[in-house]
């Protein structure tokens, strides 16, 4: 949760004057920044942001509430924005994979491994493997099998797949330097109701910097979205006192 505070403090009051058109442009101020932020959330760009942030909109709760006449707050949960804000470091998911609860026992005992499956958009493959792709037969889930520990997994018809593609689509090198030894695409298949799909092994025998995703830069998406829009919401506060005071 993030919680954004405006608050004015006039520096005295006096009893017999309607402040409520102060409190109008407090809330019209509140509601400006909550959309403005649910924006920038959801792929706007404002200046000072280090890039789009793409959060899904219905996971994001933007809240507006006024506890006095001169002052909003407006609280976002469901994301972690506070880990948007001031980045995050690289992480290495070979550990976690390993010892994750669809890991499985290596059969020589040396520890454990995990299948991890990926998914393909089709429109963003190489024209050659996309015409290999749309010649594939379905594969499916047909059952399940409950494991030697107690695990519930699927059982599967497979249909054909895609052989070696490091012809057309070369194995790449990740940000590590680790040095993929398949293309990306090698070994796809087409699952029914799930669309492209290739599946890869981490185990103790993976390289050390294989499943090591980079970090995230910091993004002042909060202070970008208030440097954006204060000049003009200043100005409205002052139009609204002038209107208290009669100016």
């Amino acid at each position: 949760m993030v919680k954004f505070e405006w608050e004015i403090k006039p520096m005295f009051r006096i009893d017999d004057l309607d402040y409520r058109p102060v409190g109008d442009a407090m809330w019209r101020a509140g509601e400006t920044l909550a959309s403005a932020l649910r924006s920038a959330l959801t792929g706007a760009v404002f200046p000072g942001m280090t890039g789009p942030v793409h959060m899904k909109a219905d996971d994001i709760d933007i809240h507006l509430e006024a506890p006095g006449l001169f002052k909003f707050e407006v609280t976002v949960t469901g994301p972690d924005l506070s880990k948007v804000e001031s980045g995050t470091p690289p992480r290495d998911l070979k550990p976690a994979l390993m010892n994750g609860p669809r890991s499985r026992p290596m059969k020589d005992g040396s520890g454990r491994y995990n299948i991890v499956p990926f998914f393909h958009d089709r429109e963003k493959m190489p024209p050659s493997v996309q015409a290999a792709a749309d010649l594939l037969t379905f594969s499916r889930v047909i059952g399940h099998y409950t494991d030697a520990e107690g695990k519930v997994r699927n059982r599967y018809q497979w249909g054909s797949q895609l052989g070696d593609m490091s012809r057309v689509a070369p194995p790449g090198r990740s940000w590590t330097g680790y040095q993929r030894k398949t293309s990306r695409y090698s070994g796809m298949v087409r699952m029914e109701g799930a669309g492209f799909m290739t599946f890869r092994t981490v185990s103790p025998k993976s390289a050390p910097n294989s499943w090591i995703i980079p970090g995230k830069p910091a993004n002042p998406v909060s202070q970008s979205v208030w440097n954006a829009f204060a000049p003009q919401l200043e100005e409205s506060i002052r139009e609204a006192w002038g209107v208290v005071l009669g100016l």
